[in-house]
């Protein structure tokens, strides 16, 4: 009987409701915060990946005028490779420089949200500035743009 009473004796511990509460929320709002970097981390990831292709694209143009530069500066006229923002990519000159500016920006409307590209040629030195913009994250016309620039020399 001895042992009976002092087990009946004994206080029971144990968690209150108020302190599993307590740990509901704190559990909850480190799962939120998580979620959260989750999310930057997905974006993040995806303007990487925007970068990237559109640094790929204008490396892309640059080697093609490498490999066709007498129309990159022809003795006389504009060169054949200098193209604008907005420009239509369709064209009845069938030349290797046309052909090459048409596949480029097909290219970029399709690896890139609302993908658009412009070359300027200085005439003088060879300068080749070549200028790759994209909308943020979606199609909306609205959206922010983002651009990538680079320059060398053909």
């Amino acid at each position: 009987m001895r042992n009976q009473k002092h087990f009946f004796s004994r206080r029971c511990g144990g968690m209150t409701l108020i302190e599993v509460l307590v740990t509901l929320v704190v559990i909850s709002m480190g799962l939120l915060g998580v979620a959260a970097l989750q999310m930057r981390t997905l974006r993040h990831n995806y303007d990487a990946l925007m970068r990237s292709h559109a640094s790929a694209l204008a490396d892309d143009i640059a080697d093609r005028m490498r490999s066709n530069s007498a129309a990159v500066r022809p003795a006389s006229g504009q060169s054949k490779y200098e193209t604008k923002f907005g420009a239509s990519s369709t064209s009845s000159d069938a030349s290797r420089a046309t052909r090459d500016v048409m596949e480029w920006k097909n290219a970029m409307a399709a690896r890139l949200p609302s993908g658009d590209g412009e070359v300027v040629v200085a005439e003088d030195t060879g300068l080749v500035t070549i200028r790759v913009r994209w909308g943020e994250r979606s199609d909306d016309p609205n959206a922010e743009t983002i651009s990538f620039t680079t320059q060398t020399v053909i």
